[in-house]
């Protein structure tokens, strides 16, 4: 087969076809032109393609696709030899010319680190602050439900025994109720305040409360029976002045300085909040002594229950023992109030002996007996039926609680201050100790203890026990009886 052999018009590349295609269009392999190739008569089918020395293209190649760099290199010398654009101002003719301002870009500055890192800071100080309060808050809480369970037991089995002591005994006895409407108000007293006593120097000093007056009281069986509440005569809240106190007077007792009084707290509590007297059943408790002649003054414990908290759920009691804590223990858990019920007698009961001051009580009052009788000189005598010795012993699962002090502040510090086994070497007072030895309340042995003690200090300490009659019944058939009669000696 023939070959027709053609220049490109475009490259000037020689260009070789079969002679099929002669007459018609080729696309140039090298410039992609295209081009139409000689007829079959031509003489280039035959005539061999000269190439001319002349011809410029002979040396380079005869067509020179530019490279991306080479593009790119004319672009940037293209843009860099063109004018810079004019800047455009409005005219002083433009209405806008007057509030032209040149807009101003200012320096180039770094990105805002140091904000930003200072906002992060701030956050997480926040977030951590926020963690901690809110962590410490969810352990007081903890602290305090661990303090309520470990402390509960232990307060609702007082409680429950001494409940069950008093309610077994009550059913049998004849109680003398006081109503509602024959307690009177009763005038304040001159604004004189009778002296506090010096005879000891240790003895705290004592804010005296303003004394109503005694009115006419009612007679039960010869027996004169005042009902005294200090707040009619006192706004102060401070200890001792809200004491409210029953006096019960021998009708047959006129002459002044005549006959002995017994100062009595009211029983039933955990050594943890005070008690009232509105239960009539304290009678027991009192008359007998009235009944032997001695007055008797028998007188609230600051830091009482309210009905409702006594009787809501048991964390709701816990909650209302640990805030009466406070009010008990600023009145150094009743000595206060037996203070004041002494300035009282001494103020306002002429026919009572200032020298034959005596005080007793049951259980928790016979602890508060030996602690008032321990702080207070004037006390002549102090009788104690099974009471608490060792408030180290009796409190001892509630002091082992890593919490307590959550609940109730200063409990360990009132335990060690107040213990009347801390407090032997101020004992000053000859002290009679009843005690059955079935007691299930509180053990025999620890009265027992307390009492040798005493003797080993070389004070003066009687101790009587009885084999049966458990915690309250023996404290009333026996106790209460040996008690008055050794008053009397």
């Amino acid at each position: 087969m023939a070959h027709l052999r053609f220049r490109c018009s475009n490259c000037e590349k020689v260009l070789q076809i079969d002679d099929v295609y002669a007459g018609q269009n080729i696309q140039c392999p090298s410039c992609n032109t295209v081009v139409e190739a000689p007829a079959k008569n031509s003489s280039s089918t035959t005539k061999p393609v000269e190439r001319r020395k002349s011809d410029p293209k002979r040396t380079t190649p005869p067509s020179h696709r530019p490279t991306d760099r080479e593009r790119a290199n004319k672009t940037r010398d293209e843009f860099a030899a063109a004018p810079l654009p004019k800047a455009s101002y409005p005219k002083k003719s433009d209405p806008s010319w007057q509030s032209y301002q040149p807009e101003y870009a200012g320096p180039a500055t770094a990105p805002p680190i140091l904000p930003i890192v200072l906002v992060v800071v701030c956050a997480a100080l926040t977030l951590m602050g926020l963690g901690i309060y809110f962590g410490a808050k969810m352990y007081l809480a903890q602290a305090e439900k661990r303090a309520v369970e470990n402390t509960e037991s232990q307060v609702s089995r007082t409680n429950a025994r001494l409940d069950d002591s008093h309610n077994n005994a009550n059913a049998k006895s004849d109680a003398l109720p006081v109503s509602e409407t024959e307690k009177a108000t009763f005038p304040l007293s001159p604004t004189s305040k009778p002296t506090l006593s010096e005879q000891n120097a240790t003895t705290l000093p004592l804010a005296v409360p303003a004394f109503p007056a005694l009115d006419s009281g009612r007679s039960i069986s010869g027996i004169r029976l005042y009902e005294i509440q200090l707040r009619t005569a006192n706004t102060s809240t401070d200890p001792g002045f809200r004491t409210r106190m029953r006096i019960y007077m021998p009708e047959s007792a006129t002459e002044p300085h005549s006959i002995p009084c017994v100062l009595v707290a009211p029983a039933g509590t955990p050594l943890l909040h005070g008690c009232n007297i509105e239960d009539s059943s304290y009678h027991k408790e009192t008359l007998p002594y009235a009944r032997a002649g001695m007055a008797v003054v028998h007188y609230s414990i600051d830091g009482w229950l309210s009905p409702a908290a006594a009787s809501g759920s048991n964390v709701q009691h816990m909650k209302a023992i640990a805030a009466s804590f406070k009010e008990f223990l600023s009145a150094e858990a009743g000595i206060t109030n037996g203070r004041v019920a002494l300035e009282f007698a001494l103020a306002k009961l002429p026919q009572v002996d200032p020298t034959k001051i005596y005080c007793a009580g049951h259980s928790s009052a016979a602890t508060l007996a030996l602690q008032l009788a321990a702080s207070e000189p004037r006390i002549a005598k102090c009788a104690a039926y099974a009471p608490m010795c060792d408030l180290r012993t009796r409190l001892s699962e509630l002091l082992i609680d890593p919490d307590a002090e959550a609940m109730f502040s200063g409990v360990r510090e009132y335990v060690n201050a107040k213990s009347p086994t801390r407090l032997i070497p101020r004992f000053h007072c000859p002290v009679f100790i009843f005690h059955s030895q079935d007691d299930n309340n509180e053990p025999w042995e620890t009265s027992n203890q307390f009492c040798n003690a005493m003797k080993a200090a070389g004070k003066d300490c009687t101790l009587e026990s009885i084999p049966t009659g458990d915690h309250f019944q023996s404290m009333i058939d026996v106790g209460i009886p040996k008690g008055i009669e050794w008053f009397k000696k």
